[in-house]
């Protein structure tokens, strides 16, 4: 019984790393074809991004599969892992990079392109302007701003 669970236990270690080694040849079958950046927002991988981290590489279904997209090499594309979150099932058509770069965590994400070296592009600018501001007109309510009370005797 315990040699039965064993040799079940190494088929299965085998079916993922065999697994693991196709994605990683699909990626870079991917990167060949598509070049270094995300099909998404255009920003260039990080070089030095750990796996599961915002900016890294993930494979991205044009069509999704919620409409029937299959995963052939003709309907996938290289993405940031927080861009392909983002765009999550939408159609092209329905999704903009503008839903990426506006909201919640916008400041954080471009901290974080910071962080990995990645320069913003200028296309961008106005974006991580309007986080800044944001962050500030927010920083300005957290605080309580002391008014002296005059004693009237």
């Amino acid at each position: 019984m315990q040699a039965y669970s064993y040799l079940r236990f190494s088929l299965n270690v085998r079916k993922i790393f065999r697994f693991r080694r196709q994605c990683v040849n699909r990626v870079q079958q991917l990167l060949l074809r598509d070049g270094p950046d995300c099909q998404l927002c255009g920003l260039p991988f990080p070089v030095n991004a750990e796996e599961n981290t915002p900016f890294s590489i993930t494979i991205d279904h044009i069509v999704p599969r919620k409409y029937g997209g299959k995963s052939t090499f003709d309907n996938v594309r290289l993405a940031h892992r927080i861009c392909n979150n983002r765009r999550g099932h939408e159609l092209d058509g329905r999704w903009s990079i503008e839903t990426l770069w506006t909201g919640k965590g916008t400041l954080r994400r471009f901290r974080t392109l910071e962080q990995y070296g990645i320069e913003i592009p200028p296309r961008l600018k106005p974006y991580y302007d309007a986080a800044l501001v944001d962050y500030k007109l927010s920083q300005m309510k957290r605080r309580k701003f002391a008014v002296p009370v005059s004693k009237s005797a």
